[in-house]
């Protein structure tokens, strides 16, 4: 294998890389509503695909084709590392507390951080009474309720998230 090559399939995989990196934060984007992002990486993605398309074009064989396949999963690994991070989007996370004192106590500091929290009574295990704490958090900041919880005693909770499409009024971008 010439020096060539060896160069030729180091770009395929890269681009290949990069152009599925953009693609999926592009479709991420416009799930998201976030539109000017979206134009963004569309044109950065269109750009980087035709030349990873000519690349694979020019080259031969069985290799050009498994190293473009490996440079899309890598691409995939690496969105959605990147979407982690940017962490787009608003959730719903509801915490179940036995302790009532603690809930309260809990829900009160996370009101004062600017928080939306709706505290009510649940029936548990055998009727035994719980408290849900629904908290309408940006996805970034889903770590800092976790970390609020630990400094409660509350290491590994279970928390129930989900996305939301769209939220009206004030809430809490710490």
């Amino acid at each position: 294998m010439t020096m060539e090559t060896l160069v030729q399939l180091g770009i395929l995989f890269i681009g290949s890389a990069i152009s599925n990196t953009t693609g999926t934060l592009k479709n991420n984007f416009t799930v998201k509503g976030y539109i000017k992002p979206m134009y963004v990486t569309t044109f950065l993605d269109a750009v980087i695909f035709a030349l990873v398309t000519k690349g694979m074009i020019s080259g031969s064989g069985i290799l050009h084709t498994l190293v473009y396949a490996f440079g899309r999963v890598l691409g995939s690994y690496i969105a959605r590392k990147m979407e982690a991070k940017i962490a787009l989007g608003v959730m719903e996370v509801d915490v179940l507390f036995n302790n009532k004192v603690k809930a309260t106590q809990i829900a009160d500091e996370l009101r004062e951080m600017g928080y939306s929290v709706e505290s009510m009574v649940e029936s548990g295990y055998k009727g035994r009474k719980r408290r849900l704490l629904r908290v309408t958090i940006n996805k970034k900041d889903v770590e800092i309720l976790k970390e609020t919880l630990a400094k409660h005693g509350y290491k590994k909770p279970t928390l129930k998230m989900k996305e939301l499409d769209d939220v009206e009024g004030n809430f809490a971008t710490c």
